[in-house]
């Protein structure tokens, strides 16, 4: 039976599932994303075939013989929406389609930098903004977004790389500064694999720091000193009391 597997949230090996490792063990071919992490090509068989997707033409340039097929993702480029039409694309074509749902980007990367989502006691709740999906409604949209902002839930931010960030951002950020102190600690995620802890201020006044932020996490409830991480440094304190 030909076989096609969905894997979501490929940027990072070490959050990867053993379900997923088990299904590239066992594919004939990988379709990538362009941020997927490579050392997870170790895991293929030496006979597997690696093509990238190609977002420019918006298709697949598949090999005949490709009977088990494993297509990672990567919330960067990808969304619910694309994911969806390309399991649709391969039941169509005769294959047995199942996605396999990875850990999230947004709980996998602000668990390895020590900047939670939520905190008991301070916030239970966050709201997540995709820039990458068109909404009709603008007017809606900004009254969630005050509506969050008043609160002290977590604001998370995912940017189309696509379009300047700059433009993205700038409403948000205005927005959410006129009920939040500027000093409000933000993650910044770039798409260069590092990871900025920075405040609501530098990313509004100083958007050319950021430019290729694929995601911004605001949590009013987290108090972090200003630091620069690499994608695989680790740390060893955290101060994380206000």
């Amino acid at each position: 039976m030909k076989k096609f597997s969905l894997i979501k949230s490929t940027l990072n090996h070490n959050l990867c599932t053993i379900k997923a490792i088990k299904h590239i063990q066992m594919a004939d071919l990988l379709i990538v994303d362009k941020y997927t992490d490579q050392k997870l090509y170790h895991y293929a068989k030496k006979e597997c075939s690696i093509i990238q997707y190609d977002y420019k033409r918006a298709a697949f340039n598949l090999p005949i013989a490709a009977q088990k097929i494993v297509r990672l993702t990567e919330e960067i480029t990808s969304t619910s929406k694309t994911e969806l039409d390309e399991i649709e694309l391969f039941r169509n074509l005769g294959y047995d389609a199942e996605l396999i749902p990875g850990i999230s980007i947004i709980n996998g990367v602000t668990g390895e930098n020590y900047f939670p989502l939520t905190i008991r006691g301070r916030n239970e709740s966050f709201w997540v903004y995709d820039s990458r999906i068109k909404r009709a409604n603008k007017k809606e949209i900004y009254n969630q977004l005050t509506h969050v902002a008043e609160s002290s839930a977590t604001l998370i931010i995912l940017t189309n790389l696509l379009s300047n960030l700059e433009k993205q951002l700038k409403p948000f950020m205005v927005a959410v500064s006129q009920y939040r102190c500027l000093e409000t600690p933000v993650l910044c995620c770039l798409v260069t694999g590092e990871i900025v802890h920075t405040t609501i201020k530098e990313v509004l006044y100083y958007p050319s720091k950021n430019k290729r932020a694929y995601m911004l996490v605001i949590n009013p409830s987290v108090a972090t000193a200003k630091r620069t991480l690499c994608k695989t440094a680790s740390i060893q304190q955290a101060q994380m009391a206000i």
